[in-house]
């Protein structure tokens, strides 16, 4: 039992350890980068971010916070519209 224990369980046990801790770090890494987007993003545009652990980032608009994602879309479709208006 305790060859099997030592052959068999012990280095399941260690990948799957191995594996726990690399999906960590790397799930750690991705929101670090993330988050320091959002901030600069702030420092570009001058509006006010804030960004959640799970959330991700958001950006304040005139009468909620948006997504960064719904904030650029946003923008995105007000460009069109004045530039739609121009010509």
């Amino acid at each position: 039992m305790k060859e099997f224990v030592r052959e068999i369980v012990a280095p399941i046990f260690y990948i799957v350890l191995f594996v726990f801790c690399l999906f960590i770090g790397l799930f750690a890494c991705i929101s670090m980068v993330e988050k320091n987007q959002c901030a600069s993003y702030e420092q570009v545009t001058g509006r006010n971010t804030q960004w959640r652990f799970f959330g991700g980032c958001y950006v304040q608009g005139r009468d909620k916070w948006y997504t960064m994602d719904e904030y650029k879309s946003v923008i995105a479709a007000k460009e069109s519209l004045t530039i739609e208006e121009m010509e």
